[in-house]
């Protein structure tokens, strides 16, 4: 049975794969890797598997394109399982119709917010570490797991066994030394350097991102993202900061951050129309990227001052 998998958590797949190597007993002779489908592919698949009930064969290309792939899915071997991880697919292409027409797909996207944390609570225990939740979380979010597509498990893991062999106990202090911080949180730094009345150290925190290729929408949407739930949070002066956090969706740690933060609704509904502003202007060709950030933060600085 031919098997498509696609989704973006490549980890996920990779476990999907190694499950049914597993129960291959002749691997050298029963499992094939390959990265490109030929006549010699459709020879093995078509071949009975040498003292074993079936046999693998994985196969990861770049694209999911090819006729004679087509042309063997609709007479494929019965004791051939074939694994299909494609670096990206065409839902429009026939192989991917067909597949679908199936019920052969299985697709492996990202764990949830819960089930990445009990991910990470397992694989730290393993490694006879130990860690709250509420620190995991921090970690997640350090990497953006769930906002950037290329952040995935293994960077995840990569970072958990540099965080138990530096401590054993991995705390919110531990993951800060060791796990470099990701945009959301530098432009955080910089938000929280303006509302201190500190221009020159959100300057130079907005500089060096600039020169090391951030890009100026990217940037100022987060930006705009803070800004926005700061407005949101005033509504909510004096409440529980779990309470504000399922009310606006972000995770209690971040309500704490932004809470010592002073300003008033009318310098936060201006810093927001200051970034609306200075997006649309680059997407319209009035300012140049690196200027349009400037522009904004001098901005924010005068209004909030």
């Amino acid at each position: 049975m031919a098997r498509l998998l696609i989704g973006d958590e490549p980890y996920m797949i990779d476990v999907r794969i190694k499950t049914s190597i597993k129960k291959i007993t002749n691997r050298e002779l029963n499992v094939l890797n390959t990265t490109s489908f030929d006549e010699s592919i459709v020879d093995y698949c078509n071949t009975y598997p040498f003292m074993d009930n079936e046999k693998l064969v994985i196969y990861k290309p770049n694209e999911l394109k090819s006729e004679l792939l087509l042309q063997y899915l609709k007479n494929e071997s019965s004791f051939t399982e074939l694994l299909i991880a494609p670096a990206s697919v065409d839902k429009r292409s026939k192989v991917f119709k067909l597949f679908k027409s199936n019920n052969a797909i299985e697709t492996e996207n990202k764990l949830n917010r819960s089930d990445i944390l009990d991910y990470i609570i397992l694989v730290v225990q393993k490694l006879n570490g130990s860690i709250e939740r509420t620190v995991a979380q921090v970690l997640v979010d350090r990497l953006n797991y769930h906002e950037r597509k290329d952040i995935t498990i293994y960077d995840i893991r990569s970072s958990v066994n540099k965080l138990v062999h530096y401590d054993s106990h991995i705390s919110e202090d531990t993951i800060n030394q060791i796990v470099e911080k990701n945009l959301s949180d530098k432009v955080f730094t910089i938000t929280k350097h303006l509302f201190n009345n500190e221009p020159a150290s959100a300057f130079e925190q907005l500089n060096y991102a600039i020169d090391n290729g951030q890009n100026a929408i990217g940037f100022l949407s987060l930006l705009l993202r803070n800004f926005r739930i700061m407005y949101k949070m005033y509504s909510f002066k004096n409440t529980n900061h779990n309470q504000i956090a399922k009310q606006i969706g972000i995770p209690p740690y971040q309500i704490k951050q932004f809470s010592s933060l002073n300003y008033s609704i009318e310098s936060i509904t201006k810093a927001i129309n200051i970034c609306n502003d200075k997006i649309l202007g680059i997407k319209n060709g009035l300012y140049s990227p690196v200027l349009a950030c400037n522009m904004a933060l001098s901005q924010v600085c005068y209004t909030i001052a």
